[in-house]
């Protein structure tokens, strides 16, 4: 009995001390792994989910409500690329006030990182020398189709308006020269460097001037690829 008693004791002894050394036991390789994979799994859901509350402002065409100036210079160079020919309509009274009638063309010669070169003329002087000069300008944030020297800005509205070349949704503004010149503009947000409309005030410097001819956009020929 006392041999039994102490081999009882013994064992639980023995027992104990494996319970001990079992809770120390160290994790295999693919509980480790398994763990190593759940961290990563947690730390990819936490980040999409940090993704998902973060809300993308819309982009001036995705929200209707924005009014703000369309286009910038790298958006130009990009667009108006040599061979770029477009052509308008036109109606109106000129300086005089005679009623006028005409067609009026543009075409991009030339393209580089400074400046764009262009010919713009009316149909009903294109046998004249003037018709055939080019005209280089430095890259800006309006068209160079209707260059207004030293013009400042004022973005005045949004309206979506339709022309023989389509339909389009632009930026108002008015584009006033140093010397004068004033002009109202459609830009369209997906076309930069084409207005969609223009309308030539004439020069507000000049009192008797009846310019009021507007040019209404009835083609664009894209460039050869």
């Amino acid at each position: 009995m006392l041999l039994r008693a102490g081999l009882s004791l013994a064992c639980v002894a023995a027992l104990s001390l494996s319970a001990a050394c079992g809770g120390d036991k160290k994790p295999t390789m693919a509980e480790a792994l398994a763990k190593s994979d759940q961290v990563e799994a947690d730390r990819k859901a936490a980040e999409e989910e940090k993704k998902a509350a973060v809300v993308k402002a819309p982009t001036l065409a995705e929200d209707p409500s924005k009014v703000e100036y369309p286009w910038d210079i790298y958006k130009l160079k990009d667009s108006l690329k040599m061979g770029l020919v477009i052509s308008y309509g036109v109606t109106g009274t000129d300086a005089k006030g005679k009623e006028v009638t005409d067609e009026y063309r543009g075409e991009v010669k030339g393209n580089n990182e400074h400046d764009v070169a262009v010919i713009q003329t009316l149909v009903s002087l294109a046998d004249t020398p003037q018709a055939k000069q080019t005209l280089s300008l430095p890259w800006d944030k309006a068209s160079p189709f209707f260059y207004v020297e030293r013009a400042s800005t004022e973005v005045t509205g949004r309206e979506t308006i339709e022309t023989p070349a389509g339909k389009f949704d632009c930026i108002t503004a008015d584009l006033k020269g140093f010397f004068g010149a004033h002009k109202t503009v459609w830009m369209p947000i997906g076309k930069p460097g084409i207005y969609a409309k223009v309308v030539d005030h004439g020069n507000a410097n000049a009192e008797d001037d009846q310019t009021e001819i507007t040019y209404t956009l009835a083609t664009i020929s894209a460039p050869p690829s």
